[in-house]
């Protein structure tokens, strides 16, 4: 799954539980006595939150350090398969030549360079097929997490403005 959409799922998942959180509330208001805490609008935003923020805090830091891994991972493959590459070539230009056939830009490449290029695809399907598992998983985990608290005694916006407060201190960092 592309990035985009990946993304655009991961909104349209935190949309929906924005609108069942207030809808499970409303039910909720109508079927028990207790006075309700928070109002509705406050355990969608929860409920959004519980999806959204650790799902594209993964996100972020998979793009953050995914790269790495991967140039670390088809480092070690090459020097695996070639000579030394002191002898031949220095290892960051075998790097620089691998990814530059995976994307179809060199000319009569080596069988070495052509073996590590597609090893680096399968690096990087693999790569993306996992960022896709783990943020739809722990989406799912966040929905059923925040959908456990949902309740009318639950103080919705307490847990919200704690949320907000949180992300106002990262983002002053």
């Amino acid at each position: 799954m592309s990035l985009s959409i990946l993304l655009f799922t991961i909104l349209a998942l935190g949309a929906y539980s924005f609108l069942f959180a207030r809808q499970r509330l409303h039910i909720l208001r109508r079927t028990t006595p207790d006075k309700q805490h928070s109002q509705n609008i406050y355990h969608g935003w929860f409920l959004f939150s519980c999806i959204m923020l650790p799902s594209l805090g993964l996100v972020i830091l998979w793009l953050i350090f995914s790269p790495l891994l991967t140039d670390f991972l088809l480092e070690n493959f090459i020097t695996s398969q070639t000579a030394p590459p002191t002898q031949t070539l220095p290892l960051a230009l075998l790097v620089a030549q691998v990814k530059a056939h995976y994307a179809g830009t060199l000319s009569n490449p080596t069988p070495a360079i052509i073996e590590a290029s597609h090893y680096y695809k399968t690096l990087l399907m693999n790569a993306q097929l996992a960022l896709t598992a783990l943020s739809l998983s722990i989406a799912g985990v966040g929905f059923f997490y925040g959908a456990k608290h949902l309740a009318v005694r639950f103080a919705a916006r307490q847990k919200v403005e704690m949320i907000l407060s949180f992300l106002v201190m990262v983002a002053a960092c």
